[in-house]
């Protein structure tokens, strides 16, 4: 709600200072991702914090979602909310690259007041609910699945956390890779193709993970062990999905991409899923390369080749996976040794994990080092990229010495933040180079 509210002011300024016309492109400010005039920066302000805000409110509509027992009101203000974001948003656009007409002058504002209606219903209903939230780790005895919406379960099939992630690298390859932002459809097809194909992959990982999911506290409120999605019907939804993004690539944007995007479906639900997952401590180093593959289907789809500095970006989401998960293993360690799954903690003890978390996240750190090098980065970039990685250092050094779950579990959660952050910034060091 505060972020929020930040945003209905900053638009009642942009409004105010004859701002909204300082920009006639989007989602550059006719070109330029922080314009030199202060008309041009106070809109692009507005549109950062408008950006923000939409994530937040997806994230908060995601975690809504999968709360044990939330009502069928707050499940419903908070996915509004989120989806009416995104719609004024995109009204907002309109309005810029239109001259802001009086009709979308006024949708852009009704739209506004809607997402903060919708958001308003769901705080309060969350602060009605006895005792708060329950998370979805930890299910109330009294939580039905029957309650939960069916689309809901399909949509869950997909993960959508990790795909937003995944999208997020994607768009960075073509960034980087493009060296500016990629053209409107070039950049519509991809994302999509992509979503699909790693929507798909994650449904038929949970489906071959359907047995071991049901043991595990962290999986078993899935839509599959929960039984709010047959397995055939999750299987057959999978396939549907990776394939139609595969072919989607295909036809759209290029070969490379496609053949990318299918190897790295393939590389997640059989190499790691079947193969390594439940044969070797060693699992998520290998099947790593899954979740890496993204970066470079939107490398590939800019530039129809694979090069180098693009090859760097692949190493480096390989290499951060296991200090990321690895960090997660140790909160979950008693799950992984329920579902016989041999995850480093369960094999070799918390003392040798805490050490490989350490000389993973060393690694991370280095590689982006070289990507600067490479790509010949300016200030921003090693600036940034260093804070990040002092951060992430000292995260692995504390967990390091005071091994606790509490540590692990803020090693998890700002890894996962390290990540985005550092492709946020490499984007950012491109666009204003």
């Amino acid at each position: 709600l505060g972020l929020l509210f930040a945003l209905l002011l900053s638009g009642a300024i942009v409004r105010a200072s004859g701002a909204s016309a300082a920009c006639g492109g989007f989602p550059l400010c006719d070109g330029q991702l922080w314009p030199r005039h202060p008309l041009g920066q106070i809109h692009m302000l507005h549109r950062a914090l408008a950006l923000t805000v939409a994530i937040v409110l997806i994230a908060f509509s995601v975690r809504i979602a999968r709360a044990a027992n939330a009502g069928r009101g707050v499940r419903i203000a908070s996915a509004a909310a989120a989806a009416l974001a995104l719609v004024q948003a995109w009204i907002g656009a309109q309005g810029v690259l239109h001259g802001f007409p009086p009709l979308l002058a006024g949708l852009h504002v009704a739209t506004a007041s809607a997402v903060w209606s919708a958001t308003v219903i769901a705080a309060v209903l969350i602060a009605r609910t006895p005792q708060g939230l329950a998370s979805s780790d930890q299910p109330r005895p009294d939580a039905s699945d029957s309650s939960r919406p069916r689309w809901l379960g399909w949509l869950m099939l997909t993960k959508p956390a990790i795909l937003l992630l995944l999208l997020f690298t994607t768009l960075a390859g073509m960034v980087v890779g493009g060296g500016r932002w990629p053209d409107g459809p070039m950049l519509a097809w991809t994302m999509l193709g992509g979503a699909l194909t790693a929507g798909g992959a994650s449904a038929l990982n949970q489906y071959t993970d359907r047995g071991s999911d049901a043991l595990m506290a962290r999986t078993r409120r899935r839509p599959i062990p929960s039984g709010q999605v047959r397995p055939r019907e999750a299987l057959l939804f999978g396939m549907g999905l990776a394939a139609g993004g595969v072919v989607l690539l295909a036809t759209r944007v290029n070969l490379l991409s496609a053949g990318l995007a299918a190897a790295g479906a393939v590389y997640y639900v059989v190499l790691y899923g079947l193969a390594l997952k439940r044969t070797t401590p060693q699992n998520i180093v290998i099947g790593g390369g899954a979740g890496a593959i993204p970066v470079l289907v939107g490398w590939a789809a800019v530039t129809g080749r694979v090069s180098m500095a693009g090859f760097l970006l692949f190493l480096l989401v390989f290499f951060w996976t296991p200090a990321h998960f690895w960090a997660l293993a140790l909160v979950r360690q008693a799950d992984y040794r329920r579902a016989g799954i041999p995850m480093l903690p369960v094999v070799v003890g918390e003392p040798d994990t805490r050490t490989q978390i350490l000389l993973y996240a060393v690694q991370v750190v280095t590689l982006t080092l070289m990507i600067g090098a490479v790509t010949r980065e300016g200030w921003f970039y090693f600036a940034s990229t260093l804070a990040l990685g002092v951060l992430l250092l000292g995260h692995a050094l504390l967990l390091w010495r005071r091994g606790s779950a509490q540590r692990a579990w803020r090693m998890y959660r700002y890894s996962s933040l390290y990540l985005a952050l550092y492709f946020a910034f490499l984007m950012v060091s491109t666009l204003t180079r």
